[in-house]
């Protein structure tokens, strides 16, 4: 069995990287990108792919954890919620396994949703109660039914009357009433009980109610009807008035938010409004040609919208029920339209699928939302306004930032088109109904900064051993030294003239070296900001600088075709290698700082030269690539190094003999950078496109190809610039020009995306407690940024179960856990 599948990873601080891991990757690493197109075919056939992930060889708990985790994986999109209850028993009996780590980190990545089931048809709507405790669905199947809204799990049934067109809470949640299809009544149902206490219109005009709700405030009860009638009762269920102003058949009701007025809409066209505190009529609205399929009144209660069957939204003035502006987009029906929160925005939705986004006051149309397959059936704005979220035929329900138009979220599982949404009170769960006889209640947490500074223009960057500090340089030489976070300390160090080059932390974190343009390296203390040393020699511009493992000495490399080692303490220098004609790359010190590479350019291309450091012998240079080299680096214990070059593969080789191991190929995207994880045992090869790879070290195999298409859909050619994996090595963190992506070391899946707010990514790091991600955009902006799929098993599946928790029934333990149990007298809803 290889390493990977064993699970036995083993924590380490620091991941070298076979590029200069603390300056952000510049010109050269372009340059060789592109020279390495040309070399494609020099990859080698010693190229192999890992077998797949197999069932680990046991029986009893680990094979049911097994069994578990691969039912779990097949169910992460259509039902999350049971695929955390398959992986928390699969984690209980098979503890630390990798497999199911991978799983959860993967349900992690997806916003948790859970499925509601029960209905036996088509749910036809869904909404939360007041308070956002309870969940109540309706069914053609003739049932509503109530749910808790935290987890999921159902409560009660309502209903038997035959198919339900619509329900509704009253303002304090207390009471439902239910519309059923074909029926003249509608019921009114106790909620805490589930007992019904009501019928209204039965028997009055044996014509069947099309629609009915509760006004906001005072709870009296509406009913509009086949014929047009329109009839008010008060909260007792005593009727009050009934009007017949509309001649066909009632489509369509809206409350005044303060509970002023009612209106309703008819198949005849017109559009009346009414008192909700006597019934009378008020104000009548006409100009429809088509009849208006919903309506919706302003937060203030002073316009209101008609969506039409024509493909119009209509603004109406409610004072006087003139038409104010019509409202004209590319759908031949508008379905839906609506008011965003502080009434400055009208959305719309109809057959096109496309949501439209207007200026209210000037009809401006300021956003087109699409990408739906087919029609709309809803658009709503979230209860602050700061997200829109779209459903419709394809089964798919999209969430928006309407302040940009930019998607946020994409979320799958229906099967079957999507009725209705409803967001919960405080904007933080979205729920919606579908054809396919299920609702989805999803957790919206998409991760956003929790800190955020402003540094300028960034040209070096560093972080410490511990991940706790970070050091950044800029254009005009100072060096900032900070903890990114709230309350975070500052410390500012000054001395160079010109651009800070690159910057390195001591082993201990203690000190700072960095390398300036002004051709000085300069050694400070880290937490004072004192300078101890300056180191001048080079006759040009430096480009590497490291700290020697025990922090008294540094070796530096230069343009002038010199490597120079300092004493910290004296700031002189006391070994000088020289006469690199033909220029190298970026040299690698080992972890113990017993060895030297170089590795050449053009003279003896191919070659990496090698010095032991206690003696400062020449050893044999490592040959074997093709042409020059990228960069080199030593793995964690020192043992092994790996090289990339312009021949598109990277090489492993044993770091005291010299000897070449293994050649690893390189793939589509070529070889230009790695990084060892923190326990040795695996590669992070990045390419010169949107790849990256892991590698297994012992089999010399590739485990995994990654993509970053498998997040995003990059413009060609990308480059992977920068790669490492987190403090216990179970993720790895890679970044392009334009965003940083969170992978799974166990199966290669892509799990997260960094939002780094539009403004690029110079640099990026996993944090201290490997919970969350550093970023440093191209504008020199820090974002501290939580990464949901980051943290612990335990941590991840307790953030999990606050919204997936709830118990397995009797049947789905019989199924998926083969235990022996008597379900007869279980109902499974």
């Amino acid at each position: 069995m290889p390493p990977w599948e064993k699970g036995d990873l083993m924590p380490h601080t620091s991941v070298p990287s076979a590029t200069h891991a603390e300056r952000p990757p510049r010109n050269p690493v372009w340059h060789w990108a592109w020279a390495s197109l040309l070399l494609l075919g020099a990859c080698s056939a010693h190229t192999r792919l890992a077998p797949p992930m197999q069932a680990p060889e046991a029986t009893g708990a680990t094979a049911l954890a097994w069994e578990l985790t691969t039912r779990a994986t097949d169910l992460l999109e259509s039902d999350p919620q049971l695929a955390y209850l398959l992986l928390a028993e699969a984690e209980k009996q098979a503890p630390s396994s990798p497999q199911v780590e991978s799983a959860v980190r993967r349900l992690a990545a997806r916003p948790p949703c859970a499925v509601l089931r029960g209905h036996t048809d088509d749910v036809s709507m869904a909404a939360f109660s007041p308070s956002g405790d309870l969940i109540l669905t309706a069914s053609t199947d003739g049932t509503a039914r109530l749910f808790e809204a935290r987890s999921g799990t159902w409560l009660k049934v309502l209903g038997g009357a035959g198919p339900i067109r619509s329900a509704g809470f009253s303002p304090d949640g207390s009471f439902i009433i239910t519309t059923p299809l074909n029926l003249d009544r509608a019921d009114v149902w106790e909620t805490e009980t589930g007992e019904e206490v009501g019928l209204l219109g039965e028997q009055k005009s044996f014509e069947e109610l099309m629609v009915a709700g509760f006004s906001p405030i005072r709870g009296h009860i509406v009913t509009g009807s086949a014929s047009g009638a329109v009839v008010f009762y008060d909260d007792w269920g005593r009727e009050q008035a009934r009007h017949h102003e509309h001649t066909r058949r009632v489509t369509a009701l809206a409350f005044d938010p303060l509970d002023r007025w009612v209106a309703t809409g008819s198949a005849d066209g017109t559009v009346h409004l009414w008192s909700t505190y006597s019934g009378d009529h008020s104000v009548s609205v006409s100009g429809h040609p088509s009849p208006p399929r919903m309506l919706a009144s302003s937060h203030d209660g002073q316009r209101l919208l008609t969506a039409s069957a024509d493909g119009v939204v209509r603004l109406v003035d409610v004072d006087s029920g003139k038409i104010l502006m019509d409202l004209r987009g590319t759908a031949p029906s508008a379905r839906w339209a609506d008011f965003s929160p502080d009434d400055r925005l009208v959305l719309s939705a109809g057959r096109d699928g496309v949501a439209h986004l207007w200026e209210a006051d000037s009809g401006k149309l300021l956003l087109d939302l699409g990408g739906h397959s087919g029609a709309l059936e809803q658009a709503i704005f979230s209860p602050d306004g700061k997200r829109v979220a779209t459903a419709g035929e394809d089964g798919l329900v999209r969430v928006w930032d309407p302040s940009t138009g930019a998607l946020l979220l994409e979320l799958r599982g229906h099967s079957a088109p999507v009725n209705t949404l409803a967001f919960s009170p405080d904007g933080q769960r979205l729920l919606s109904a579908s054809k396919d006889g299920t609702a989805r209640l999803c957790t919206l947490s998409e991760p956003r900064p929790s800190w955020r500074g402003e540094l300028g223009h960034v040209s070096a960057v560093a972080i410490s051993p511990d991940k706790r500090k970070l050091a950044v340089g800029s254009a005009d030489g100072l060096v900032r030294v900070l903890e990114p976070g709230p309350g975070g300390t500052q410390v500012e160090l000054r001395g160079h003239l010109g651009r800070v080059e690159s910057l390195q932390f001591s082993l201990d974190g203690q000190r700072i070296l960095s390398t300036g343009e002004d051709l000085t390296a300069r050694v400070w203390e880290t937490l004072t900001g004192r300078e101890v040393s300056t180191l001048r020699g080079h006759a040009k511009s430096l480009s590497f600088a490291a700290f020697f493992p025990d922090g008294t000495r540094v070796l530096t490399a230069s343009r002038d075709e010199t490597l120079l080692v300092w004493d910290v303490q004296s700031g002189q220098t006391t070994k000088t290698l020289k006469g690199f004609l033909y220029g190298y790359t970026t040299p690698a010190l080992s972890p113990d700082g017993r060895y030297v590479l170089l590795p050449i350019l053009w003279a003896n291309a191919g070659s990496v030269l090698r010095w032991e450091t206690l003696t400062w012998t020449s050893l044999e240079p490592l040959k074997g690539h093709v042409g020059a080299l990228h960069a080199v680096a030593f793995s964690p214990d020192g043992q092994y190094i790996v090289s990339t070059g312009v021949d598109n593969t990277a090489r492993l080789w044993n770091t005291s003999t010299g000897q070449q191991l293994s050649v690893l190929g390189c793939g589509p995207g070529g070889a230009v950078q790695a990084s060892f994880s923190p326990d040795g045992k695996r590669l992070l090869i990045l390419g010169t496109r949107e790849t990256a790879d892991f590698w297994d070290v012992a089999s010399g195999q590739r485990m995994y190809p990654l993509r970053t298409s498998a997040l995003s859909a990059p413009v060609w050619p990308v480059l992977v610039q920068a790669g490492t994996f987190s403090p216990d090595g179970r993720l790895a963190l890679t970044s392009t020009h334009d965003t940083a992506s969170v992978w799974d070391t166990t199966s290669g899946a892509a799990l997260f995306q960094a939002d780094a707010q539009g403004l690029g990514v110079q640099w990026s790091s996993f944090s201290a407690d490997g919970r969350e991600l550093i970023l440093v955009t191209n504008d020199g902006v820090v974002l501290r940024q939580d990464c949901p799929v980051c943290g612990s098993m335990e941590e991840l599946l307790s953030r999990l179960g606050q919204t997936l928790a709830r118990q397995l029934t009797c049947q789905e333990r019989t199924l998926y856990l083969h235990e022996t149990r008597d379900c007869a007298g279980e109902t499974r809803e």
